[in-house]
């Protein structure tokens, strides 16, 4: 559908005047039912619903996938189910069978789970469209990739400096002409052009061409700023990144040392941590969890027990369960925005989550930068956890008695069952916060290869509540060697602190709804060796707080002869 001109605007007058009981489905792409036309449904007699079509379910994405494995054997299912749909969701695209089959393309030349580099990915994506003769059907020169990525920057410069998407195939052609005659270069545009439409990449709308996904823009824009030191400014100066997150992720993966972008990063971060703590007055050594005490049954530890004697190499949920369990935060409807961001800094808690995103990614990406500056970032992410957990904090008693609360810009809904009064809805909240930070910024921090600086913080950090976060980070992503460096740390913790009972329960949630390895899941059950031993063998006294600064202390540790008494079953001596 497009605009009046278009004889489909006749179809739908005449349909409407002498045959409106016949039902008629009017299909756009995207959600641009109103793109660039002056047509006012509103005129016609019946209504029209706007539906959108369904993105594909992660067990779809499974059946896709397993089936494109029996043919082209890349990796185990489970990896690569949960790479796809974490790369789909982190480009902000749907979840349709082409997206997932041009991934899977790129994964059949080169799958490494250990990387999360986009750059890379979308790098060797382009190569795959620009040389590989099966991607096209037309016999020509094949332009030069780096040669298309200066121009097409350039070209993507200034749409978002124009913050505008679409635009003439005239535009497109004379300006990067231009960019062309300027570094006596030669490129076949109408080549680029063919490539960039065949491939789905640039979307035609009568005389206007767009990026179909805005991460092709900011990819672009991405590597141009390696050779344009004002837009790289422009990017990185007021904090103009944390509208696109994508294009310093990008940036950073071009050659993991951008060490003044990650400086740059780390004073804007620092910055808006300050404001935000100032902003909502809780403390610095704010920590909720310090009273709170964690003292299970002797029941509940025989069931903790006979759990770990389980002969089962992973749950006995179906996988079609763990797919729901997974999805359960997958926003399908995100990928129909397609905009190029507004800037957000008069929202200082937004902007601090777009920073810490933007920040989580470049240190992701930042390999070879110093290792001091990746201590500092890691911190001030960390830091970042700890303010956003203290404004949900701060949200709670709202969250608890209306089931959604507003404040500076984030709006917060609850979702799941927290219990019927407010008090046990304000408990249940309360509990959930550490994870809930967690999930919302895992996935942007999360690689294999960052397990060593995750330990180092985990190790040297002074913050109770920002240790809690990396054990249930690793929990959950289990980076090389994070069953050594967790198990000292569990051994750490008081036997009564809710955070030994909160790591248990991301534990069990893991190994039943997690897909999780067979090793990874032994390990997981011996970590829970801990809790009994620390129940079986630690001094039983009974205490109504914690006592100051034993939540995690050297005095809480057992010896390792008896967390192994404990995992064989053994009861302590009396």
């Amino acid at each position: 559908f497009c605009d009046q001109k278009n004889p489909k605007n006749t179809l739908l007058k005449v349909r409407n005047v002498g045959y409106k009981d016949i039902p008629i489905i009017v299909m756009s792409n995207y959600s641009t039912v109103y793109y660039n036309s002056d047509f006012n449904f509103s005129n016609l007699n019946s209504d029209l619903e706007t539906l959108h079509l369904q993105a594909m379910q992660r067990n779809r994405v499974r059946e896709f996938v397993s089936k494109y494995n029996q043919e082209k054997k890349i990796e185990k299912e489970d990896l690569i189910v949960e790479k796809v749909v974490k790369d789909l969701e982190a480009l902000n695209v749907h979840r349709t069978p082409f997206n997932c089959l041009t991934l899977l393309k790129v994964f059949e030349r080169d799958f490494n789970q250990n990387l999360v580099n986009r750059t890379k990915m979308i790098k060797a994506l382009l190569f795959i469209l620009f040389t590989d003769a099966d991607s096209f059907t037309y016999s020509t020169n094949k332009p030069d990739v780096d040669d298309c990525e200066y121009i097409l920057g350039r070209f993507c410069k200034n749409l978002i400096e124009k913050r505008i998407r679409n635009f003439t195939q005239l535009e497109f052609i004379t300006e990067l002409s231009t960019y062309c005659e300027e570094k006596l270069i030669s490129v076949d545009l109408e080549t680029i052009l063919n490539i960039l439409e065949s491939n789905n990449i640039l979307l035609r709308f009568n005389d206007y061409l767009e990026f179909k996904h805005t991460y092709w823009i900011y990819y672009f824009a991405a590597t141009y700023m390696l050779h344009d030191d004002e837009f790289g400014n422009q990017i990185l100066n007021d904090k103009n990144y944390v509208n696109f997150p994508e294009i310093i992720e990008f940036y950073t993966g071009t050659d993991g040392r951008r060490d003044a972008a990650i400086q740059v990063l780390l004073n804007d971060l620092n910055e808006l941590n300050e404001t935000v703590e100032n902003k909502i007055g809780i403390t610095e050594n704010f920590n909720p969890f310090e009273g709170v005490i964690w003292n299970p049954s002797e029941a509940t530890i025989e069931a903790i027990r006979k759990e770990i004697f389980e002969k089962v190499k992973k749950s006995n949920l179906p996988t079609s369960i763990k797919d729901q369990h997974a999805d359960q935060h997958y926003n399908s409807e995100a990928p129909y925005d397609q905009s190029i961001s507004k800037f957000l800094n008069e929202y200082s808690v937004v902007s601090l989550i777009q920073s810490i995103k933007a920040s989580s990614r470049a240190l992701r990406n930042s390999n070879y930068v110093k290792p001091e500056l990746k201590k500092e970032m890691i911190h001030a992410i960390l830091n970042g956890w700890e303010q956003i957990s203290k404004v949900l904090f701060w949200l709670s008693p709202t969250l608890a008695q209306k089931g959604s609360a507003t404040y500076d810009g984030l709006h917060v809904l609850l979702f799941g069952e927290f219990g019927e009064s407010s008090p046990k809805r304000l408990e249940a909240i309360f509990k959930s916060n550490p994870n809930n930070v967690v999930t919302l910024f895992k996935d942007d921090l999360s690689s294999m290869k960052l397990g060593p600086l995750v330990f180092d913080c985990l190790e040297n950090c002074k913050s109770v509540i920002q240790k809690h976060f990396l054990s249930l980070f690793l929990i959950k992503e289990r980076p090389a060697k994070w069953y050594k460096k967790l198990f000292a740390f569990m051994n750490l913790l008081h036997r009564n602190s809710f955070v030994l009972g909160d790591l248990y329960n991301s534990i069990k949630n893991e190994t039943e709804k997690g897909f999780v390895s067979e090793n990874d899941s032994k390990q997981l059950k011996r970590l829970v060796n801990i809790v009994v031993a620390k129940h079986e063998f630690a001094p039983k006294i009974r205490i109504s707080k914690i006592p100051k600064g034993m939540t995690i202390n050297e005095m809480n540790k057992l010896p390792i002869d008896k967390i192994i008494a404990a995992g064989k079953g053994q009861k302590a001596i009396k």
